[in-house]
């Protein structure tokens, strides 16, 4: 489906393609800062609320999985962070990792359904600590209403 550009206060921020226009350029590169010491706590909070939440994953990360899994959440925290970083997307060697996450849930009989409820999980979790971070750092609140609409973009 393709449209105008949807437009906000802050000018277009997803073309007809539904990419982000605007908006990674509209987040203040100082950001990038705020969050990553933050990044393994909310990793980790992220995983536990996974487990919490999601009953194909309420099991040990032992092994292959537990590690891959700890990796992606990682990983996309990370990547989500270097875009802030760099106002846009940036050089993208994690997408092996994601795949592979995808292949690991098929061969074990899953659709990828719970997959993308754990990315919604973790989106949730990663906006709420972010939301908590910036507003303890003083990030305006304008701001981090384009942080919110980048995690949307972004999962």
């Amino acid at each position: 489906m393709t449209g105008p550009p949807v437009e906000t206060t802050y000018g277009p921020m997803l073309g007809g393609d539904g990419r982000p226009g605007r908006l990674w350029a509209l987040l203040p590169r100082e950001l990038a800062a705020v969050f990553r010491p933050r990044l393994l706590d909310v990793a980790d909070e992220v995983l536990r609320e996974i487990q919490r939440t999601i009953p194909d994953y309420a099991r040990p990360l032992d092994g292959a999985f537990g590690k891959a899994l700890r990796a992606g959440v990682q990983a996309a925290i990370l990547q989500f962070i270097d875009r802030i970083a760099a106002s846009g997307p940036v050089p993208d060697d994690r997408r092996k990792l994601f795949v592979g996450l995808g292949v690991h849930e098929l061969a074990q009989g899953r659709n990828l359904d719970v997959l993308q409820a754990a990315y919604r999980v973790g989106a949730r979790v990663t906006w709420r600590r972010m939301a908590e971070v910036g507003t303890r750092a003083g990030v305006p609140s304008a701001t981090l209403c384009l942080l919110a609409e980048a995690i949307f973009a972004y999962i």
